[in-house]
């Protein structure tokens, strides 16, 4: 269940997110999900522990051979959140799953931003970028109820 006041913690999180540094299963694209979903909802979900078990690009790709993002994700969020088919159906908060406009190896979380013609997804060297729906190639996405 999402908080009353969900849209201004989820503000709130852009603004504390807006100058942090890139790290690794810190503050990268799964960890800001995470804090995403913490934020706008009253529940604490056991997805940290489980998923956040690298701190470099190579810990992420190793986990990533085991068993790709759109799985993991897939694995963690079903038992709590329903998939969105409908993409116009995507509120702000909601969980994306895009494709990297970057590397082909690599596929990216991103969240639903306030204004739902976007996405929020970390920068690098940091900070927070959006992207828009027109330049965003969805995979799939997940209400955050």
């Amino acid at each position: 269940m999402r908080y009353e006041d969900c849209y201004q913690r989820l503000h709130n999180l852009w603004l504390d997110k807006n100058n942090e540094p890139f790290v690794w299963g810190k503050h990268d694209c799964l960890a800001l999900a995470l804090q995403a979903i913490e934020t706008i909802t009253d529940k604490k979900y056991p997805f940290r522990e489980k998923y956040m078990q690298y701190d470099s690009p190579k810990g992420a790709y190793k986990l990533l051979n085991r068993q790709s993002l759109e799985q993991r994700m897939t694995a963690a969020l079903k038992p709590f959140f329903q998939e969105v088919a409908n993409l116009y159906r995507l509120q702000t908060g909601d969980l994306v799953l895009l494709k990297s406009r970057y590397c082909k190896k690599w596929n990216a979380l991103a969240i639903v931003d306030l204004c739902p013609s976007g996405f929020v997804v970390p920068a690098k060297p940091c900070g927070i970028t959006r992207q828009t729906r027109k330049t965003a190639i969805v995979i799939k996405a997940w209400h955050i109820a």
